[in-house]
């Protein structure tokens, strides 16, 4: 959560795929700007191919434009390997 806006609030994920369904949901970071009633995709999937697994979120307790998600190394190494640490200066738009 913002700490400066409890409205705004970012979700990291892992990538899930649902066999029922037949349905793919992407891992990566979600932001919502209305206290979750409906959320944006900021982070996933670049470059193609990839699997963004967001195991840890924080944000900047000074600055609320400041954040960063950890993407680490998936459990199946032939699936996907540890993305690394990504930030956003300008709270998720880039």
């Amino acid at each position: 959560m913002d700490p400066s806006d409890s409205n705004t609030l970012f979700a990291g994920t892992f990538q899930y795929y649902d066999h029922q369904i037949e349905k793919l949901y992407p891992g990566g970071v979600y932001k919502s700007v209305d206290g979750r009633k409906n959320w944006r995709v900021v982070l996933t999937d670049d470059p193609p191919l990839s699997i963004f697994n967001i195991g840890a979120l924080a944000i900047s307790p000074v600055d609320p434009d400041i954040i960063f998600a950890g993407a680490p190394d998936y459990p199946y190494h032939d699936i996907c390997l540890g993305e690394g640490i990504f930030v956003s200066i300008d709270s998720g738009e880039t």
